[in-house]
This record gives C-alpha cells, sequence and structure tokens, in this order.
C-alpha cells in the first residue's frame, strides 16, 4: 500500500516537472523579462532565457544593420544631384570666363525681352503709343530726304536748262527734246516707289535710241536715183516705225506711272508729264518720217513690196 502512494508521488512530481519546463520555454519564447523572473525556481529555464535573448539581440543586430544599408543607399541620390550641380556651375562659370561680353549681351538681351514683354501685359496701350511714334518720326524722316531730293532735282534740271540756251545751233525742239531726255534720267530719286519702273523704262528708250539714228542714217544715204526709181528704204523705215510705236507704248506707261504716284511731288509730277509730252511728241515725228519713206515707192517700187 506504501509503495503505491509512492509511485503515485513521484509521478505527480513528474508531472508537476515537466509541467513548468513547458512554462518556463513558452514564456521564453514570447519575451525575455517575464520568462527571466519565472526561471529564477529552475536552472534550466535560465539557460534556455539567455538563449532567447541572445538570439534576439542578433536578430536587432541585423535589423540594425539593414537599417544602415538602407540608409547609406537613400544617401547616394541627394550626394549625385548636388555632384552634377557643381559640374553645370563650373561649367557656366568656365563660359562666363571665356566669353563674358557674349553672355552680359545675352542676359541683356533676355532681360529687355522679358522687360518688353512685361510691359507689353502691363502697359499694352503706352507701348503702342512709343510705337506709333517712332513710326512717325520715321514718315517724317524720309519726307525730309525727299524734299532736299526734290530740291536738288530742280536745281540740277534749271541748270541743265540754262546750258541748253546758251548752246549755239540748236533749234527749240532739239533744245526741248535734250532737256525732257536729262530729266528723265535723273527722276529716279523723286519718283518714290516708282523710280524703278521709271528708271527701266527710260533706259529702254534711250538704248532704242541707237537704232532710231541708225536708220535715219540709212534713209538719208539712200542714193537719189535708187530712191527715184525704187523708192525709199523700207526695210530701215520699217525698223525705225517699229521702234518708235514701242517707245510710245513705253511712254504711255511711264506716264500712268506718274498719275498713280499719289505720294509724289504735285511739282515733279507735272515736270515729268510735262517732259513725257516732249519725248512722245519726238517719236511722233520720226513715226511719221518712217511712214512717208514707206510710202515713197519711186517709179518701179510696187514690184518689189
Amino acid at each position: 500500500m506504501q509503495s503505491k502512494i509512492l509511485v503515485v508521488l513521484v509521478v505527480l512530481l513528474c508531472i508537476s516537472g515537466c509541467t513548468g519546463i513547458v512554462l518556463a520555454d513558452g514564456g521564453s519564447d514570447n519575451g525575455g523579462g517575464s520568462s527571466s523572473g519565472s526561471s529564477s525556481d529552475s536552472g534550466n529555464s535560465g539557460s534556455s532565457s539567455s538563449d532567447s535573448g541572445g538570439s534576439s539581440s542578433s536578430d536587432s543586430g541585423n535589423s540594425g544593420s539593414s537599417s544602415s544599408d538602407s540608409g547609406g543607399s537613400s544617401s547616394s541620390g541627394p550626394d549625385q544631384s548636388s555632384g552634377s550641380q557643381v559640374e553645370t556651375s563650373g561649367t557656366q562659370s568656365q563660359d562666363q570666363i571665356h566669353s563674358p561680353d557674349q553672355s552680359q549681351s545675352q542676359d541683356q538681351s533676355q532681360s529687355s525681352d522679358q522687360t518688353r514683354s512685361q510691359d507689353q501685359i502691363h502697359y499694352p496701350d503706352q507701348l503702342q503709343s512709343q510705337d506709333q511714334l517712332q513710326s512717325s518720326d520715321q514718315v517724317q524722316q524720309q519726307d525730309r530726304i525727299y524734299q532736299e531730293d526734290v530740291t536738288r532735282y530742280f536745281s540740277e534740271v534749271q541748270q541743265r536748262q540754262q546750258e541748253l540756251q546758251s548752246e549755239p545751233g540748236l533749234s527749240n525742239d532739239q533744245r526741248n527734246y535734250e532737256l525732257a531726255t536729262y530729266s528723265l534720267s535723273i527722276a529716279g530719286s523723286v519718283a518714290r516707289n516708282d523710280s524703278p519702273d521709271l528708271t527701266r523704262l527710260y533706259q529702254e528708250i534711250q538704248q532704242s535710241m541707237t537704232t532710231i539714228d541708225q536708220t535715219q542714217q540709212q534713209i538719208r544715204d539712200r542714193d537719189p536715183l535708187t530712191r527715184t526709181l525704187l523708192g525709199g528704204d523700207a526695210q530701215a523705215a520699217q525698223t525705225l516705225l517699229q521702234t518708235t510705236t514701242q517707245n510710245q507704248d513705253r511712254i504711255r506707261e511711264m506716264d500712268q506711272l506718274l498719275l498713280n504716284c499719289t505720294t509724289c511731288d504735285s511739282q515733279v509730277r507735272q515736270q515729268l508729264e510735262d517732259q513725257l509730252q516732249v519725248l512722245s511728241q519726238n517719236q511722233t515725228q520720226l513715226q511719221q518720217y518712217a511712214q512717208q519713206e514707206l510710202n515713197n515707192r519711186g517709179w518701179f517700187g510696187w514690184l518689189f513690196r
């Protein structure tokens, strides 16, 4: 009977010891402080608490290491950005050293553009008034220059007229024709926008005068007997008639340009129109001369025409 009681007590002691060990292991897994307090009665519990504390410290150390690595990698971005900014600043400094005038000019131009853009936003009416004033000043300056050209033009025409009056052996028609050609030759400075066209047309007329002089001389040099038998020089007369007709077309075109020149000085326009009239009369006389030569067929000229 007593042996059975001893066996029961031993079994109970074993069961209570195993229960304490299990509780000690669970406490060390959940936390170091409470397991350490509960393991003061058992040596096995203290050692497991010590092992648990060591592994916790190791994990904490690894966590700190990973935090350090993470901090190191994240801090590399700002360093690279500041490096690129330093390089850009260095490049700008070198550009300012090597070409300071160009950099300063660019800065001034940009500043001026920015200022004007801001003024256009804030003061549009004021800027428009300034532009109108500048345009008005330019127009007034151009008008002053034009009036000086007009004064010079009439002075030169008058001087040429006096020279022709003093030349002996010239008829009135010849003097008028010479004055007309001279007046038209220097009209480029007083014809405003029509100057290029007027100059071109007058030069074409002057170039044709070589042909006119040659054909007139050829008609005058025709033998009298040949003229009596065969009539006038039909070929030279036809060339003269064709050339003078072309000149009349040019004169009409020049006259139309003057009529449309609303910005020309009125006295200049009247002067040039008068000279074109003289030139047209001269060409009309040459046309009549050429037609008379064509009409002269002599005795037998009708056989060859």
